[in-house]
């Protein structure tokens, strides 16, 4: 195993540890406020999404693996970001489309894991390649549509 810090690999690092401090402080305070809890499930999505980044990097012979802790991650994030978005925002009405997201979450992660989002990453010399599967598609579609749900009730 050959681990050379770069700055993307010190980018991915403070982020995860960033998250991690933040995650701490929302344990701290109010847990179980709605908006606090899910803003923790954010946090936490944040730091899969940025540990497997690191790790993938950090443990090339398993960049793969990783790289499906990193996909989980940013999974997470779509879905997370945007039920905090209404619960942080009190919209109401859209319990349906929250479900609908962690429903995706749990079919994209599965697809993730069984290799139909990325089948193949390598690392060489600090570089990656990936050979993306057939579920990348859904999964931009569903995490990018759910983004930009976020933002059209954070800007309305």
């Amino acid at each position: 195993m050959s681990f050379q810090v770069t700055l993307l690999t010190a980018i991915t690092l403070a982020s995860t540890i960033c998250y991690l401090g933040l995650f701490v402080l929302v344990l701290l305070g109010s847990p179980s406020r709605g908006a606090n809890r899910i803003f923790a499930f954010y946090l936490g999505a944040s730091i899969v999404w940025n540990l497997g980044g690191f790790m993938m990097f950090a443990d090339n012979q398993r960049a793969l693996l990783w790289n499906k802790v990193l996909v989980l991650g940013s999974l997470g994030v779509f879905f997370t970001f945007f039920h905090f978005v209404l619960v942080f925002l009190n919209v109401k009405g859209k319990r349906l489309l929250v479900y609908l997201g962690y429903g995706l979450f749990v079919v994209l992660g599965g697809l993730n894991l069984g290799g139909l989002v990325i089948r193949d990453v390598t690392i060489t010399q600090g570089t990656f390649r990936y050979e993306m599967g057939p579920a990348i598609i859904p999964m931009f579609f569903a995490g990018y549509t759910y983004l930009g749900l976020s933002m059209f009730y954070l800007l309305q």
